[in-house]
């Protein structure tokens, strides 16, 4: 059995994720653009760059909504790359993990983790 990968998502210029709404919000000052790195069923990843200007809060009431489709289309990906994330060999719920993991890492916040939890 093989184990399965994650959807990740780096800054382009420095290879790891943002640690949190701060670190995403200095990337986006810094002009550095974000990319989905979306594993797929033949072993490569899918790169999709975000674009540096997008509709952040309709994405986050698509994302709240559960249309995760939606969000992804607030974003404003490229045409061409809406187009391989469609033709992608990947199961449902790894379209649906890489969507959670891109909304996470965009705001700063896991699912199910709110500020005002008393871990």
């Amino acid at each position: 059995m093989t184990s399965k990968q994650n959807a990740t998502i780096t800054n382009i210029d420095y290879d790891k994720p943002p640690e949190d709404a701060a670190e995403a919000a200095e990337a986006e000052a810094e002009d550095r653009r974000h990319v989905l790195q979306v594993p797929t069923g033949d072993g490569e990843n899918l790169e999709l760059v975000l674009p540096k200007r997008w509709k952040r809060f309709k994405f986050m009431r698509r994302m709240s909504s559960g249309d995760l489709w939606g969000a992804i289309e607030a974003i404003g990906f490229a045409e061409e790359q809406l187009d391989r994330l469609e033709e992608a060999d990947i199961s449902e719920e790894e379209f649906e993990q890489a969507v959670r993991t891109l909304g996470e890492s965009l705001t700063g916040k896991s699912e199910g983790k709110s500020s005002n939890s008393k871990d």
